[in-house]
């Protein structure tokens, strides 16, 4: 059975990198979770449960920090996903946008939402201290890079 991925990132300032991403996991012949339907539980409460039932956790990062839902300390769900993918011990590819890369409209800092942005600034400074990130600059130049790193998640998993 082929291992299932979750996919982090936010959503409207990422839809085009999200595709790629997904066209490069599926053709790897990854199962991918990253869209949610009707549900009762709160939408945070679904995403932290499809990152405990994946089997690796690829996180996309870029100018936006997201969505921060009541009740879970002022964190987005971007963050909060990728704190539960490290809390269980998930496999985690990260991917980060070099913030010189990013048009204006999807940055936090540039839409004046500036706790947002020290929140995204600091994240990315973490993820980048805690973990071996892979710069991407475009959609195509992400597909590339999760391709390459696909194959050692096969090695991994087999040693």
């Amino acid at each position: 059975m082929s291992k299932l991925v979750y996919l982090s990132s936010t959503l409207a300032d990422l839809a085009s990198f999200r595709d790629e991403a997904m066209r490069a996991l599926v053709k790897a012949g990854y199962r991918v979770k990253d869209s949610y339907r009707a549900s009762p539980q709160p939408p945070a409460d679904q995403c932290l449960a499809d990152v405990r039932a994946a089997d690796i956790y690829l996180g996309i990062f870029a100018g936006r920090y997201g969505y921060c839902p009541d009740g879970h300390g002022g964190k987005s769900i971007t963050e909060l996903e990728y704190r539960e993918a490290v809390r269980t011990g998930k496999q985690c590819f990260l991917f980060i946008r070099p913030l010189d890369d990013i048009p204006g409209k999807d940055l936090d800092s540039a839409k004046g939402e500036y706790e947002a942005d020290t929140k995204l600034r600091a994240l990315r400074e973490e993820l980048q201290s805690r973990h071996t990130c892979a710069l991407v600059s475009s959609p195509t130049d992400l597909a590339l890079s999760i391709t390459q790193a696909l194959p050692r998640v096969e090695e991994d998993r087999a040693d």
